[in-house]
C-alpha cells in the first residue's frame, strides 16, 4: 500500500511551543542573517505566515544585510494597554517579542531554532516599547562559552554594537525618523527580568 503523507498547516506564532525547559526556548527565524528583506509574521492573518512587511505599497528592505538572525518567540506578545515603568511608562507594541540570534550559522526563513538568552535591550520606537532578546542558539559551537551580555561583548564583540548602529540605520535612513541613544534600555540576564518578558501569552495572541 502507497504510503500517503498528509500536512497540517501551523503558524509559526500560535502553534509552536514557547518553552522547552531548563531555560531553553524555541526562536522563528524571520529575517535570516546576511540578508536585507523586512520579513516577519503577517498577525492579522490566519496562520500568521510570514510575509515581507510593506510600506505604502513597496517591498521594505533594511539598507543593508544584517549580520544576526532576527525572528520572534512563539506565544509571546507586547501588551498595548500596559506601561513598563522601568522604560519611561512605555506601552507595548502589540507584537510579538523580536530576537536578536547572533551565532555563525545562517538561518532560514520560518526555521525553528533551539535559543539560550542572554540579555535584552528596549527600543522606543515612536512611543512604542520594542523589546529584542539576544540570543544564541544551542547548536553554535560558542553556545556554551556565553551566558549573559559580558560574555556576549567577550566572544562577539561587535554583534550588539552592529545590532544598535543598524538599527539607528533603519529607523533615519528607511523611515526617516530621528533616533536617539536615550531611547536603548540594556537589561542583563537575570532570571526574573528575562522571566517576566518572555512569557507565554495564552488568549491575548
Amino acid at each position: 500500500m502507497e504510503k500517503v503523507l498528509t500536512f497540517e498547516q501551523v503558524s509559526p506564532w500560535h502553534d509552536v511551543p514557547l518553552q522547552l525547559g531548563d531555560g531553553v526556548y524555541n526562536f522563528i527565524v524571520e529575517i535570516p542573517k546576511e540578508s536585507s528583506a523586512k520579513m516577519e509574521v503577517a498577525t492579522d492573518e490566519p496562520f500568521t505566515p510570514i510575509k515581507q512587511d510593506t510600506k505604502k505599497g513597496k517591498l521594505r528592505y533594511y539598507p543593508y544585510n544584517i549580520n544576526w538572525n532576527y525572528g520572534l518567540l512563539p506565544q509571546t506578545w507586547e501588551d498595548p494597554s500596559f506601561a513598563n515603568n522601568e522604560v519611561d511608562g512605555a506601552f507595548g507594541d502589540n507584537d510579538p517579542v523580536d530576537v536578536v540570534e547572533i551565532g555563525e550559522r545562517r538561518g532560514e526563513i520560518g526555521e525553528i531554532l533551539k535559543i539560550k538568552p542572554l540579555g535584552a535591550l528596549a527600543m522606543i520606537d515612536e512611543g512604542e516599547l520594542d523589546w529584542k532578546i539576544v540570543a544564541i542558539s544551542l547548536d553554535d559551537p560558542k553556545a556554551a562559552l556565553v551566558n549573559d551580555v559580558d560574555d556576549v561583548e567577550k566572544h562577539f564583540p561587535v554583534r550588539i554594537t552592529g545590532y544598535l548602529i543598524n538599527a539607528i540605520n533603519v529607523l533615519v535612513n528607511t523611515d526617516g525618523r530621528k533616533f536617539k541613544i536615550d531611547d536603548l534600555y540594556v537589561w542583563v540576564n537575570t532570571e526574573s527580568r528575562l522571566s517576566f518578558l518572555i512569557t507565554p501569552c495564552g488568549n491575548n495572541c
